[in-house]
């Protein structure tokens, strides 16, 4: 953690890279402990190997192969029967190639969301791109209160966990409640994309489905002046 919060620049990308691959295996369960190391050395370190292959110098590689062994240390002692001492972070499982190649799918098919590549880069109300009805507000007309009360309606809507995909290619199953007012050039959408909601780097949120607008129209009642409005 320290690592992550603290390092250097490359050292953020090494902590990163680790980070990725251990959201894989997120929410599954192992027979035993040691099957549950060897998966989280393996998914780590081929995600590490991934985000680090642009570095070529040898600092940066010493550097690089030193984390990774302690990584590989850490994972190797540690005493899985003290982890229910460990508080529970909110689920976030990143999603595999697969899953996220079936959720961008979708999300072409029903909202003609394009996902960040041609023909159309960005979604509403960037470009006109919905084949369904949708509205937008600046995100800064929405405080936090606004999407604590957003991510409610969503379980109600949906249940439990939603998708959060991005810009990046790094797509994730997580949990309802944390849909994030602070992020960009991420969608959320439920696993039948009977909704979405797109916050763009224009400083945007755009919402379609009609059941959620019909809801967000009552709880942001207080808002509507401020609905497509820049």
């Amino acid at each position: 953690m320290d690592l992550f919060q603290n390092g250097l620049s490359t050292q953020q990308r090494i902590a990163t890279g680790l980070l990725y691959g251990v959201e894989f295996f997120v929410g599954r369960q192992f027979p035993n402990s040691d099957d549950l190391k060897a998966e989280i050395k393996q998914l780590a370190l081929a995600s590490l190997e991934e985000q680090t292959s642009g570095y070529s110098k040898d600092g940066h590689l010493k550097k690089i192969e030193l984390e990774k062994q302690n990584f590989i240390n850490f994972i190797d002692q540690l005493d899985t029967s003290k982890l229910h001492n460990i508080e529970l972070l909110p689920f976030r499982r990143r999603l595999s190639e697969t899953e996220a190649i079936q959720v961008r799918q979708s999300l072409k098919s029903r909202w003609n969301f394009d996902c960040w590549r041609s023909p159309n880069y960005y979604w509403e109300p960037l470009v006109v791109a919905s084949p369904e009805p949708v509205y937008f507000f600046n995100t800064e007309m929405l405080n936090d209160k606004d999407f604590e009360s957003l991510g409610k309606l969503l379980w109600k809507l949906t249940g439990d966990t939603i998708y959060e995909v991005t810009e990046d290619k790094i797509d994730y199953e997580i949990e309802t409640s944390e849909i994030d007012k602070y992020t960009m050039e991420t969608a959320y959408t439920d696993k039948l994309n009977n909704w979405i909601i797109y916050l763009s780097h224009e400083g945007t949120t755009a919402f379609g489905g009609d059941k959620l607008m019909k809801e967000l129209d009552t709880l942001l009642a207080d808002k509507r002046e401020f609905k497509d409005k820049w």
